[in-house]
């Protein structure tokens, strides 16, 4: 009877063995029946879908938001050695016009009040110191703003979308009609 019980326990495992191949290929013929996913699980990904998604388009907004403030600085940059180089020629800088934050017989050959976006700011005498007089890059509806202290000085004031820009400064109750904030204004000056 000895001699048997090896083969007897081999016998048991092997049924315990079979037993549980069984059950496991039942479990994956149940699996591979249950296709697709559950509502709930679709309503999970489409949610999770929605709020990335928000989270993209707001940072691309401020992107864009901080990149037309960037074209704004240089424009201000750009139209100050302009003006610079106009007053090495005339001893004075532009004067104001009767609109606000215009210059005054500056464009088109000196005869014109300049109008941003206008073409030729240059003199009398055929110096053009920039062939097109930049605007704001949203358009007409936030325009530069150009103010002659004296005919020594001068200030420019750009209104900026990104509220906390380090150079931002408070803009002057003249441009405040203009801008979204009377606290994001971009300053450049000539003292």
């Amino acid at each position: 009877m000895e001699f048997l019980a090896p083969m007897l326990s081999h016998q048991k495992q092997y049924n315990i063995n079979k037993v549980n191949i069984e059950n496991i290929n039942m479990i994956v013929k149940t699996k591979k029946t249950n296709k697709g996913m559950t509502l709930i699980e679709l309503l999970v990904v489409i949610s999770i879908i929605g709020v990335l998604s928000a989270f993209l388009l707001s940072n691309l907004q401020d992107a864009r938001s901080r990149a037309r403030d960037a074209e704004r600085k240089n424009d201000l940059k750009q139209i100050k050695t302009a003006l610079r180089m106009y007053y090495n020629d005339n001893q004075s800088y532009p004067d104001n016009t009767a609109v606000a934050g215009n210059m005054a017989a500056a464009c088109v050959n000196g005869a014109t009040d300049c109008v941003w976006g206008s073409t030729l700011f240059g003199t009398t005498g055929g110096t053009v110191y920039m062939v097109l007089l930049p605007q704001d890059p949203l358009g007409g509806g936030y325009p530069y703003y150009y103010n002659q202290i004296s005919s020594d000085s001068f200030e420019l004031y750009s209104c900026l979308e990104n509220k906390s820009d380090n150079d931002k400064v408070a803009c002057p109750m003249t441009t405040q009609e203009y801008c979204w904030d009377a606290a994001t204004c971009f300053k450049v000056a000539e003292d």
